[in-house]
């Protein structure tokens, strides 16, 4: 018996580490760990792509992405980032698309919170100063691998940890990755709010073969379009226009906000203590707090 408890401890001690999903961390640190977005009551989902740039995909990817008109969030992984990639990661932000950060170490959870920090900000400024740009403050470790020490020093630093949705990912269990296959399988669990991972390239190998990220998106794209389903870049960042996205995070229930935006119709005052009101705002409860999100442009914030 006592081996039996001992054995469930620390399955769900590892599965809180490297669960590919929600678990019992993100749970204790639901201030940092993101692994749905927020609804309120639009179908919106969030395209998300991991491992690049890879200039053998990439930049078709963005070519698709300019076509339809959507905008996603990229995960870039820091040692990919060179003088010859750093055109595809500008152009990943003068189209409107969000940039964050990814790394291709499983390993980083055993870092301290310290460590983490420096070497995030040490790839953002990196990211700076061969793009002009500099990148949100969301990460995605690498297989969704994660720890307290990660979750401190994400907290510390500002940023979010985000994950993805269940079953939303591109990874066909065993199977071989192909465009519709792919598409298939990510069409059938997608749903709103849900956050949806396809690889454009791989956390090694920065010229990998991953023309089969760009049928599955455009075959993703096309259906949940028809579906009815707005695509968004996201960032959980407060008062920034970083990413190509804003967010603004009211700190008291009380406090009323306008909300001015490029590209939406300005919002009207509105009190954070009542609840979802208008298209583009979210609330969450557990999170005291309410979120407002736009596609592209910024916001300006003013008491009333």
């Amino acid at each position: 018996m006592v081996l039996v408890v001992i054995l469930i401890a620390a399955g769900v001690t590892t599965l809180s580490h490297v669960a590919p999903s929600r678990f019992l961390l993100d749970l204790a640190y639901d201030d940092v760990a993101v692994w749905r977005m927020p609804q309120c009551g639009q179908k919106t989902i969030y395209l998300t792509f991991d491992d690049g740039p890879n200039p053998g995909v990439t930049p078709a990817l963005l070519d698709l992405l300019r076509r339809k008109e959507i905008r996603v969030t990229f995960f870039l992984i820091d040692e990919h980032l060179n003088e010859a990639t750093a055109p595809i990661v500008a152009r990943m932000f003068e189209e409107g698309h969000a940039v964050a950060q990814h790394s291709g170490n499983r390993w980083l959870l055993l870092r301290s919170s310290d460590a983490l920090s420096a070497e995030l900000r040490a790839a953002a400024d990196r990211m700076q100063v061969l793009t002009g740009h500099r990148p949100c403050r969301l990460f995605r470790p690498h297989a969704g691998w994660r720890s307290i020490t990660m979750m401190r020093g994400l907290r510390r630093s500002g940023y979010k940890l985000v994950g993805w949705s269940w079953m939303t990912w591109d990874w066909i269990w065993f199977r071989k990755r192909t465009g519709p296959r792919v598409a298939a399988h990510l069409i059938s669990h997608a749903g709103p709010g849900k956050i949806i991972i396809i690889h454009d390239g791989h956390h090694r190998d920065p010229n990998a073969d991953r023309q089969y990220a760009i049928e599955a998106t455009a075959r993703v794209v096309d259906s949940l379009l028809a579906q009815g389903y707005e695509f968004r870049s996201y960032a959980m960042l407060s008062m920034t226009t970083e990413c190509g996205a804003a967010i603004q995070v009211c700190k008291t229930y009380r406090q009323k906000i306008v909300l001015a935006t490029h590209g939406f119709p300005p919002y009207g005052a509105w009190n954070c203590k009542s609840g979802p009101v208008f298209g583009r705002i979210a609330y969450r409860s557990n999170q005291q707090a309410c979120f407002w999100m736009a596609r592209t442009g910024s916001v300006s914030v003013q008491s009333s």
